[in-house]
């Protein structure tokens, strides 16, 4: 119906002033109506005093009644502050909700009037400061009050308001301000350009984009006449809300407003919450940027903690580094820190990490924010403790954080994790995995891990392409086996594939294959969309993808000679250590699979790229070279058994290295893996990592039977007894039947699980033989 009308009604409000006895001041405070003389003050205090039924309850009734008398002279600041009081149901409270119905039916019966002149119309400001009082209602009464309140506002008394028709004044605001004439919003001030929009965000609509245009360009005009801090801030947050983007002569307007001696009467408070509108725009005015900045250095000691964390994120979030001011606030705080809140602390962490700055105050600062931190722990919230985490990691300071507070913070993180949302836990796995000490898997840190593993799965839909990649990334730095994890990953990856970015989709097969976890479908779909976009990526993420497929199996020459080809046009800086050897990896997995399918040769790396791979592998292995505690161990074990040896053997072609060898007669190319906790998942299962399923494959294709040691299977056994006979029964599997054991130690992902808990078994037994001849039983 009122669509119907909407010509008629646009017609109406063309000829309407804002008329001063109809809300002269819109819905915001100093109000200036009649109301506000005498009568605001007692009756707010009086609804304040009437909580519970009493004889003084009875004695302010009639006050309130007389007042409310007047109800068609309060403005919607007034009317909305006494209703938002009106708490529990009194003789006055109920005459002010039937004054505020009476009210909003009387704007009603405007809109569905046949009255033709403007003088019966509501005016532009009556109908945004009525949605204001509406939206404000419902949010501050109880359950009670709200039906009471829609029973007020039915069209009849018989006939009660449903729940979809609860937002008419919405539907009737919408067709006044969508349908008003380009030279009537132009007569707007900027507290009624304000109220406008903030009546749009409380009721929750979108405005055209024609009005927000409109109301863009008349904060542009006004600014050069007034400028109220508050005013304009409430402006720019709406126009944020709403995804608006302001043009830059909007932010050079205010830029200009505050050059005019307004810096002088703006509050710290003021101008901290005004930078964080400017910076949700996301326009970066330097003029602006550098006066503001200028004005915080001269005024530090009146910012306080708040305020000087609001400008820092602004300058982070618009991309501004002003190195003064940084230094000012970070040496202002560093002595203020006990009086800052926690969300603030978080927010000046991360404001430092987003614009990468660290020196030696920094350092200084970080340190004593950790020593904060650390007393109010219990404080924080779970997604600022998140992103304080996320801050520390990415400054490179969190490895250096006292082990107290990681374990505080841990701790903290298991009773809250449930109310971290998607980007919060991506933040707190992704810093986990840029310390060593989440790397020693201790059981709290697995515990944490696996709960936010199940918040994630849960939450899957919420997760962005670059949250999913980073996601996986951490959980297989950490080493953390979670298979349903896993493949919920490769479900929503698949989903949204085309949204992925190439360099996204490396780092996501370059984690399944570091778990040597096959994500089934979803493996052929990125190699599909990252073959057509090589030429894009760096040399980094092409060398990630040949050794994923490598250590998947799915590697094939053409993939190879296709990634070559590309990788031979990338310059040498673009290339890590860390990549050759990658590289000359994927080379030796490819070749070893070819061998074994008897195939023909196939195309190797370029030349130069070869080159410089195979050096980087050899210096890999002879990094490696150093003999372990735990080599020695095994060493002397095999002494004590009588078995020949040799440690540390380099195979004739240079690439490959055997722990030990056994020299033992008819078993020329025997030897044992000894592989660290670093090779295996960092939880149960203890799964194998790409590293030892890789050096199994790569022994194998030359011949070699290996006997896989894991240390953490060899440290449960405590005494040189129990070690010597878990070896003994390991070796006498193997050399039972050679063939069937390489079968297990090539393919078994448990590695020969039969033949370890076997000696296991030996082990125990040969502990308890032990114990009986010591005590003489």
């Amino acid at each position: 119906m009122l669509r119907q009308r909407s010509s008629r009604l646009a017609a109406l409000l063309a000829g309407v002033a804002v008329r001063a006895e109809h809300f002269p001041r819109g819905t915001i405070g100093n109000c200036t109506c009649e109301s506000s003389q005498g009568l605001h003050t007692p009756i707010g205090s009086a609804l304040r005093r009437c909580k519970t039924p009493s004889p003084v309850q009875a004695a302010h009734g009639p006050v309130c009644q007389q007042a409310l008398t007047q109800h068609d002279h309060w403005c919607p600041h007034c009317l909305s502050r006494a209703l938002q009081n009106a708490q529990q149901p009194s003789s006055g409270h109920a005459y002010l909700r039937h004054s505020f119905a009476a009210q909003t039916r009387q704007y009603h019966a405007l809109l569905n009037s046949q009255a033709t002149t403007a003088a019966d119309a509501p005016s532009l400001a009556s109908l945004q400061g009525l949605l204001h009082v509406y939206k404000q209602s419902l949010d501050h009464l109880g359950a009670d009050a709200v039906e009471q309140l829609r029973h007020t506002l039915a069209p009849s008394d018989e006939e009660e308001l449903h729940e979809e028709d609860t937002g008419w004044a919405a539907a009737a605001v919408r067709e006044q301000l969508n349908t008003a004439p380009v030279d009537k919003v132009q007569e707007l001030t900027l507290q009624q350009l304000s109220v406008a929009l903030s009546a749009y965000v409380a009721s929750s609509m979108q405005p055209p984009a024609r009005v927000l245009q409109q109301v863009s360009q008349r904060l542009e005009q006004v600014l050069h006449k007034e400028f109220d801090a508050d005013d304009i801030t409430t402006a720019l947050n709406s126009l944020a809300f709403f995804g608006h983007q302001a043009s830059e002569t909007l932010i050079e307007a205010i830029r200009a407003s505050l050059a005019r001696t307004y810096f002088a009467e703006i509050t710290p408070i003021q101008l901290g919450t005004l930078m964080l509108a400017i910076a949700e725009l996301g326009h970066r005015n330097l003029k602006l940027l550098s006066a503001v900045a200028r004005e915080v250095v001269d005024r530090v000691d009146d910012f306080g903690p708040v305020e000087l964390s609001e400008v820092m994120w602004s300058f982070a979030v618009l991309g501004h580094r002003h190195e003064r001011m940084v230094d000012v606030v970070t040496q202002s705080l560093l002595f203020r820190l006990s009086d800052m809140p926690v969300a603030s602390m978080s927010q000046l962490v991360c404001a430092f990490a987003v614009l990468k700055h660290k020196d030696a105050v920094t350092d200084v600062f970080l340190d004593a924010v950790s020593d904060e931190a650390l007393k109010k722990v219990e404080a924080f919230e779970a997604g600022d403790m998140a992103n304080m985490m996320w801050a520390y990691a990415s400054l490179g300071h969190w490895s250096y954080v006292d082990a107290d507070l990681i374990s505080a913070v841990t701790a903290r993180m298991l009773r809250v994790h449930k109310e971290l949302n998607a980007s919060s836990m991506v933040n707190v796995v992704w810093a986990l995995a840029k310390t060593d000490y989440a790397g020693n898997a201790n059981r709290r840190t697995r515990t944490l891990l696996d709960n936010i593993a199940k918040s994630a799965m849960s939450q899957m839909d919420c997760f962005t392409p670059e949250q999913l990649s980073r996601l996986l990334w951490a959980f297989s730095t950490l080493h953390h086996w979670h298979e349903e994890l896993y493949d919920a990953v490769a479900a929503e990856t698949l989903r949204q594939v085309n949204s992925f970015l190439p360099c996204h989709l490396a780092d996501m097969v370059s984690a399944y294959a570091h778990m040597v976890h096959h994500p089934g479908p979803l493996l052929d779909q990125m190699t599909q969309r990252i073959l057509p976009k090589l030429d894009i990526m760096d040399a980094g993420a092409l060398c990630s993808v040949l050794w994923a497929h490598g250590v998947l199996q799915t590697l094939t020459p053409d993939l190879f000679d296709k990634v070559c080809q590309t990788l031979e046009t990338k310059p040498l800086g673009e290339f890590k250590p860390h990549d050759f050897e990658r590289a000359f990896h994927a080379e030796l997995l490819l070749e070893a699979d070819l061998e074994s399918k008897q195939r023909e040769d196939f195309r190797k790396l370029p030349k130069w790229i070869r080159q410089y791979a195979y050096r980087a592998w050899q210096d890999r292995i002879y990094f490696d070279r150093n003999v372990t505690w735990f080599q020695q161990e095994v060493c002397r074990s095999l002494i004590e058994l009588g078995v020949n040896f040799e440690l540390e053997k380099f195979l004739a072609d240079g690439c490959h290295t055997v722990d030990i060898v056994l020299r033992i007669p008819g078993k020329p190319r025997l030897g044992i893996n000894m592989d660290p906790p670093q090779r295996f998942s960092s939880n149960r299962p203890y799964r194998p990592l790409a590293e030892a399923v890789c050096q199994r494959r790569l022994l194998a294709a030359q011949g070699w039977e290996m006997i896989t040691l894991p240390q953490h299977e060899w440290r449960r056994n405590v005494s040189q007894k129990e070690r010597a006979a878990y070896l003994e029964k390991l070796l006498d599997c193997s050399l039972e039947d050679g063939r069937d054991s390489l079968k297990k130690i090539t393919n078994d992902s448990d590695a020969s699980a039969a033949c370890r808990k076997a000696a296991l078994q030996a082990a125990a037994a040969a502990a308890r033989a032990a114990h009986l001849q010591e005590h003489g039983q």
